[in-house]
């Protein structure tokens, strides 16, 4: 865990001293800070988040009178309790730590997709959905609620709204999220479309037309984050989000807009397929170590489902094309 700098302890200092000199500015949570920083505590993770979300309340307050030398009222309620969280050197010492935490993650980044369908599009670009359910995807992966929540501290203290890319491609921003928060189902966001953008007018298209399967969410998970289970599916409890991106090809079926269509009866089917020959595999990858409930699956079992999948694709498309 890393640890506060001279030039914050200098600050965190002067702010307790302030504070006892003219009994103002900051509260018992700030005093508390001060003292780990002066004493030179070991900060975790969570700290610096929660220092940096702190900077980025109150910014605003270096712009009200006194908070300056030289102006009336110096040091100022708000100078006081900016020094008791290490001042500027705090502010940029939290920025960079959240920074090199963001680059080791990168290094690990997965990948996991939701299925939506889009019969309309604002014309100005605006989106509604859900970017991650808390459901058992296609890959045996369950995200469980609270798994977001320290992520989008994060995002929120950085002030920069969640990207949404094309597929993944860095070099490719399509939009920027409004909103995204937990509810009872997943990760909703609000964004936008940035209809000024190439890319941006070709990914409204190709959802309008129906081409586009699914959003997908680049993250990381942090140590500890996840369990693996006996059956070979993984549990998470917590991740670090990086994007979502509008993609082709999705793994996962449950994430959708809201507002839109209900589900059409082919779709459902084939979900279901999905999930026959999924835990059919899961079935089969571990009946060579150790008794499962399930047999496993008869090549010809697995080849029917995919000959059956195929067959109500191929009528859903039909049918698209001849209305």
């Amino acid at each position: 865990m890393p640890r506060p700098n001279q030039a914050m302890r200098d600050e965190a200092q002067r702010g307790l001293d302030w504070r006892a000199e003219h009994g103002r500015g900051g509260t018992e949570v700030g005093v508390a800070r001060a003292r780990d920083i002066v004493n030179n505590r070991n900060l975790s993770i969570e700290t610096v988040q929660r220092m940096a979300s702190y900077f980025a309340r109150h910014e605003v307050d270096k712009e009200a009178e006194g908070f300056r030398p030289g102006e009336d009222g110096y040091p100022s309620a708000g100078r006081i309790a900016w020094a008791l969280w290490g001042g500027d050197p705090g502010q940029s010492w939290a920025r960079r730590i959240l920074e090199s935490e963001e680059r080791m993650s990168e290094n690990t980044m997965e990948r996991k997709d939701f299925v939506f369908k889009m019969d309309e599009l604002d014309d100005e670009g605006y989106f509604t959905g859900y970017a991650s359910t808390f459901t058992e995807d296609s890959m045996g992966d369950t995200i469980m609620p609270g798994a977001f929540k320290r992520t989008l501290n994060s995002w929120a203290a950085k002030q920069r709204p969640i990207p949404v890319l094309w597929q993944h491609k860095a070099d490719e921003p399509i939009g920027a999220t409004i909103e995204a928060f937990e509810d009872e189902r997943g990760l909703m966001v609000r964004g936008r479309l940035l209809m000024g953008l190439q890319r941006a007018r070709e990914a409204f298209e190709a959802a309008k037309a129906g081409i586009l399967g699914g959003l997908s969410i680049g993250f990381s998970i942090p140590r500890d984050g996840a369990v693996r289970n006996d059956d070979g599916t993984r549990t998470i409890k917590e991740l670090k989000l990086f994007e979502y991106s509008f993609v082709t090809f999705p793994a996962n079926e449950a994430a959708v807009l809201t507002g839109l269509k209900s589900e059409q009866p082919e779709l459902a089917e084939i979900r279901d397929l999905l999930s026959d020959i999924k835990r059919e595999l899961r079935a089969a990858s571990v009946a060579s170590t150790k008794p499962v409930d399930e047999p496993a699956p008869a090549p010809d079992d697995v080849a029917t489902l995919i000959a059956d999948i195929r067959k109500q694709r191929e009528a859903l498309f039909s049918e698209r094309n001849s209305q």
